[in-house]
């Protein structure tokens, strides 16, 4: 039998998800959303040894599962950029650095789910690119809020800062995107 997930944590993103990107845009910060889907040429060796050894048969982020969709509220305008990617990190096997690149893009807003995987390792890997890094505290979500606070406490040590989202809207105010 399946593992059941709680995704609640992800829900209650949403109104602040939406209000955020509302206030990017108008400070003229660019959203990117990036969403995970694995077809099935895209199985590679740790990943399947991960989950054989789990016990686990499930596979996340398959097409046209719920895993893959990005929330209603939060669906992309035809002028976003949007990244499918294959693995944890937003930047492996993707253009999300090219794209970032041309359009200027130093800084990263870190914001999603999982926290402690996929935007941990999205963010770990900006930084590791020469981008400056924030994670927006209350803008983010894990299955296990320890894994949450960890991630967020490890970021704030070693690969960027960690602010809430009111805290980065205020420093647009003074000084925009």
């Amino acid at each position: 039998m399946a593992k059941v997930r709680d995704v609640s944590a992800a829900y209650k993103l949403i109104p602040g998800l939406e209000r955020f990107i509302s206030k990017a845009r108008a400070a003229g910060a660019r959203p990117i959303f990036i969403y995970m889907c694995r077809e099935p040429e895209d199985a590679f060796g740790p990943y399947e040894e991960m989950i054989h050894r789990r016990g686990r048969r499930l596979r996340l982020c398959e097409p046209d599962s719920w895993g893959v969709k990005i929330m209603d509220e939060l669906t992309p305008r035809e002028d976003d950029e949007v990244i499918r990617k294959k693995t944890y990190s937003g930047f492996v096997h993707t253009d999300l650095n090219r794209k970032l690149q041309k359009l200027g893009i130093k800084t990263l807003i870190m914001a999603g789910v999982a926290t402690n995987v996929c935007v941990e390792s999205t963010a770990r890997d900006g930084f590791m690119l020469d981008y400056y890094v924030i994670f927006a505290s209350d803008l983010t979500a894990a299955y296990d809020e320890s894994l949450h606070d960890n991630t967020l406490k490890n970021i704030k040590e070693h690969f960027g800062q960690v602010l809430t989202s009111e805290e980065i809207l205020a420093a647009w105010g003074r000084n925009p995107a």
